[in-house]
């Protein structure tokens, strides 16, 4: 894995889940955004070495993005990069009018 630029972001890793064994990483942003990126028996791409993406809002599944609107599955290294790199930059909604 390769996401070295967005290591201040990082603000957790599970190498064990209750699931099933695995990896997960959890990045969060100036913009309350972040992101859940797992890779266990059982994530969508799994079988194949790849990796899940569950787009977060204030530490909560979100699942109203311009960037997906559900978890992004079968990802190589590098789009998990690319999509962290779009999420990062999403202005925060609630300073939109809320």
């Amino acid at each position: 894995m390769n996401f070295e630029m967005f290591l201040k972001y990082l603000i957790s890793t599970n190498t064990y889940m209750k699931k099933a064994p695995g990896i997960m990483l959890r990045f969060k942003f100036p913009n309350n955004y972040g992101a859940s990126v797992v890779k266990h028996e059982g994530s969508y791409g799994y079988n194949e070495g790849l990796f899940e993406l569950g787009i977060l809002y204030n530490d909560e599944l979100y699942y109203g993005s311009p960037i997906a609107n559900d978890i992004i599955g079968h990802l190589k290294p590098k789009n998990v990069s690319s999509i962290l790199l779009q999420i990062k930059g999403l202005d925060d909604h609630n300073e939109e009018g809320d």
